[in-house]
């Protein structure tokens, strides 16, 4: 979903300065808001986020923290500010029509992906929103793994803008698009089986994909 479908920066920004406006209103947190080292490790569990961004923090504060943001986000998303990356709507149509099934992975936590699928439209273009949140896996390893299992599937192609999403892809055998538009850092895609610098560009790839399998 982040850096992948939707541009994150879009929403996540303020949100997140809003939610350290807050900690510090309340003097649970000093100094400045760590949004350069957040932008680098965008991908992972919320849980690791304030581990690495508030590593001598509280556990009750860093639970504050994370339903702070997840409100921000939300109140964002319904201000209409979020924006998907040019070409994924009309991508994944296309792709829903030819009768691929199409799923979200995500790290997020369940409500923020409800309200990004509700505030875009994603309702009838994807079969299922799976979430770390939701099942409280620990890796997107094992998100993707129980996706796969729970469906029944043999083969696919994973898509997304991190390491860690290309880890998840090609560990549970799938083939990997890397997604160059995102958070990727340099060199960070490399291993992906693919990569691709506009979403459009991903289409291609799934259905040359999809027809060596029906072939």
């Amino acid at each position: 979903m982040d850096g992948t479908i939707l541009k994150t920066e879009t929403i996540v920004e303020s949100a997140f300065e809003a939610t350290f406006e807050t900690l510090r209103s309340e003097g649970k947190w000093v100094g400045e808001t760590p949004l350069d080292h957040y932008r680098s490790i965008l991908g992972v569990t919320l849980e690791q986020v304030w581990i690495e961004v508030m590593p001598n923090a509280s556990d009750e504060v860093r639970r504050e923290a994370d339903q702070l943001l997840l409100s921000y986000l939300i109140e964002e998303l319904k201000n209409g500010h979020g924006e998907l990356y040019e070409g994924v709507k009309e991508t994944l149509a296309e792709l829903s029509e030819m009768g691929i099934p199409l799923f979200i992975a995500s790290n997020g936590l369940e409500p923020y992906i409800d309200a990004i699928v509700e505030a875009e439209g994603l309702q009838t273009i994807f079969q299922d929103f799976y979430s770390a949140g939701r099942f409280g896996t620990k890796s997107k390893t094992e998100l993707v793994s129980k996706l796969l299992n729970d469906y029944e599937i043999q083969s696919g192609v994973f898509i997304g803008d991190r390491k860690g999403d290309i880890v998840a892809g090609s560990q549970n055998g799938l083939t990997t698009i890397g997604c160059q538009f995102g958070f990727a850092q340099s060199n960070e895609l490399e291993d992906a089986d693919h990569i691709v610098t506009e979403f459009s560009k991903v289409g291609e790839i799934i259905k040359r994909v999809y027809e060596t399998v029906l072939n």
